[in-house]
């Protein structure tokens, strides 16, 4: 099982199936644990440098990706994290 400090991200991939450009760049405000979705609109990606840049994702199109979470899934751990 994953640190605690980590549990929310590695439960967001599991049941998102988000890459790992996309998790980093997921921010609250675009998810809403209310209705169980987050929206993918950027991701962060490094260069050969070390420098970070955020960007759209891959998957963008001329939609935003709204993600559902499954109704097996525990939000509530994912609320306690974001508390």
């Amino acid at each position: 099982m994953p640190q605690a400090c980590h549990r929310a991200l590695v439960l967001t991939a599991a049941y998102a199936g988000c890459r790992w450009g996309e998790l980093v760049g997921l921010r609250r405000k675009n998810i809403d644990l209310s209705v169980g979705t987050l929206a993918v609109v950027e991701q962060v990606v490094e260069l050969r440098g070390g420098q970070l840049l955020t960007r759209e994702p891959k998957s963008l199109s001329d939609d935003v990706s709204y993600i559902s979470r499954p109704a097996s899934s525990s939000s509530s751990r994912l609320t306690s994290h974001s508390s």
